[in-house]
Parts: structure tokens; sequence; C-alpha cells
């Protein structure tokens, strides 16, 4: 089976501090190639030229330009279609900035955490089912940017249609289909008795409702990168529960049941690497979200070391470590497990 690096056509592969920061593509391939040879090329690539990849492990990384981000995933659906694994999942992939997917995946993966329910459309929630007050969050965002606390339904559909943008598309939809298209007909004299789209073109963003968890403190962010567990601890601030994009946390504050939790959930998510939101209630943990492509490494930058499971017991090794070769590392690790499962 053949093994393809797949990145843009300048050889980014995301996955560090900024945005537009790449990790060193010639130290994942260097890595792999510790125990496969493989090719590198460019998504351009797979779609314009006559490069025909079937049956070939696909790696890739995602982006957090929304336009390329859509143009690798129709790469990525037309390579599944020719019986390629992509590594990571697509299902890694759609959950990219995406938090209603994030969803769906946890019950691809059966796994239970709080109540969370994911809306095409606010028309659509079922208020029946709501205990407020709920946590309230648009797709996509880092930290706690588009997370608010809902009290009411009314609060909710303030949330849902709140637009970012003045001018949005939905608008200027609306605009056209209630102004200019009547008054193009009333010139060009065409009977036009109704042509009104009622709240067709309103608009309206998808979101997710979750339960809230009172009297939080503090979440954990724990980032999972070959075998070694980094963790932190994030702090809520004053008179806000949300813990992520605070800037207050410390490390070095994984426990046996938090790092056990993760063990589980990386286990069943079968990635590379991965990066999870988790919180307690005291009783129990929950998986509040997860990335497993392009997430933010700045825990594993800061940490002054991280946890292994070494003899089914959990030991904090003081060490510093580089992200271009923990990310290889993982990567080619996870390459050689999969293919020798073949």
């Amino acid at each position: 089976m053949k093994i393809y690096l797949i990145t843009d056509s300048k050889g980014f592969y995301g996955q560090k501090m900024y945005p537009w920061e790449g990790v060193n593509i010639s130290t994942i391939i260097s890595r792999i190639e510790e125990f496969f040879p493989v090719e590198h090329i460019s998504f351009d690539q797979v779609v314009n030229s006559n490069i025909d990849i079937n049956n070939s492990i696909v790696v890739y990384s995602s982006s957090q330009q929304h336009e390329y981000k859509e143009y690798i995933e129709d790469v990525l659906l037309y390579l599944t279609q020719k019986g390629n694994r992509l590594i990571p999942s697509i299902n890694i992939f759609k959950s990219h900035e995406n938090k209603g997917y994030q969803e769906l995946h946890k019950k691809l993966l059966g796994i239970k955490s709080l109540n969370c329910s994911y809306y095409g459309h606010h028309n659509e929630k079922r208020i029946d089912n709501i205990n407020f007050p709920v946590v309230v969050k648009k797709l996509d965002g880092a930290g706690s940017g588009g997370v608010s606390l809902a009290r009411s339904e009314k609060d909710i559909i303030s949330f849902a249609t709140s637009s970012e943008c003045l001018l949005n598309r939905e608008r200027l939809r609306q605009l056209k289909s209630l102004i200019l298209t009547p008054l193009k007909k009333l010139i060009l004299n065409r009977d036009t008795p109704k042509y009104f789209y009622g709240d067709y073109y309103d608009y309206f963003k998808r979101f997710v409702v979750q339960d809230f968890v009172p009297n939080l403190e503090n979440d954990f962010k724990i980032l999972i990168l070959n075998n070694k567990y980094y963790v932190a601890k994030r702090y809520t601030r004053e008179n806000d529960f949300r813990a992520s994009g605070s800037g207050n946390f410390e490390h070095e504050k994984g426990y046996p049941e938090l790092l056990d939790y993760a063990h589980k959930l990386f286990k069943k998510f079968d990635e590379p690497f991965l990066s999870l939101d988790i919180c307690s209630d005291g009783e129990n943990h929950y998986l509040i979200e997860f990335q497993g492509t392009h997430f933010g490494p700045l825990f594993l930058l800061t940490s002054p070391g991280y946890y292994k499971q070494e003899n089914n017991q959990w030991v904090f090794l003081k060490e510093k470590s580089d992200l271009d070769s923990e990310v290889s590392i993982s990567l080619a690790h996870y390459i050689k497990k999969k293919m020798d499962s073949i």
C-alpha cells in the first residue's frame, strides 16, 4: 500500500502556534520513511494532474482558511470514494472548527458526555427538552468565542439570529427578493401579485445547545501526541463560566482518573494525535470538545513535561518537547500500526 503526504502547493501542514505556521514537512517525511517510503504531492495535483491515487494511505492536515478548507474537503471526499484511507479520518476533518459535527462524531463512537443537541435552525429546537440555563455555541471559533449562556428560549433565538456582519449574504438575498425582483417585474409590466418569501431569507446560523455545569471553576485541556499527555488546568474568569480562552492556566495538574478518561477517549478515537477539552462535576468527567487536526499546541510548547503510562501507572516526565518531532513521530508510528494490521 502506497503512502501519500498531501499538502497545499507550498508544502503547508498546519499544526503550529499560529494558523499560518506549519510543521516542517521534511521532518514528517523523514520520520515516516524510517518505516515506509512516502510521496509528497499537493491537493492541486490530486485534482489537476494525471496522478491517480487508489487504495493508499493519505496523510494530510486541515486549514483555518475557510475556502481552502472547503477545497480540501472536496478532495478528501473524492479520495475516500477511491478506497483510500485518510489520516486523520474524515470524521476528524469534519469535526475541525465544527462543534455540531463533533456531536455526531461522538455518537458514532458511542461517547457519552453532557447532553448536547445540534440544530440547523432555531425554529427546529425542542424547547420541552431544554432545562435552562444551557450553554449555546456557534460551530467554529477558538477560545470562548461564540459561546454564551442562555437562560431562556429568547436568549437562544437571539444567539442564533444575531449576525456578526450587517450585510450578510442572506440579507442581500432578502433585499433582492423583496425589493429588486418585484421592482424589475413591475417595470417589465409582468403580473406579480405576491412576491414575498416570508422569513425564508432571514439570517440564522447553526448552533449547539449543551448542558450547563454549575459552579465550574476550571476545565482541562489535554493534548496527546506520541503517547505523551500534556495537561493544562484552565481556570474560569471572574463572573464567567468559561475557562477556554481565559489565559489563566497551569500545568502538571493531571490525576489518574482524568488521565484514564483521556486515555480511554484516545483509544476510542483511534487517531494519531488529539486535543481534548474535559470538565468534571466532581463525580464524572465529560468531553466538552475535541480536535484531531490543526489544533493549537500552546500547552505542549509551554509545558515543562508530560504524563506517560509506565507499568500501568501514570508518571510525569519533566522534559520539554519539540512540536515538529512529536507530530512527525505520532504520524509515523500511527501509519506503522495501521500498515502492520493490514
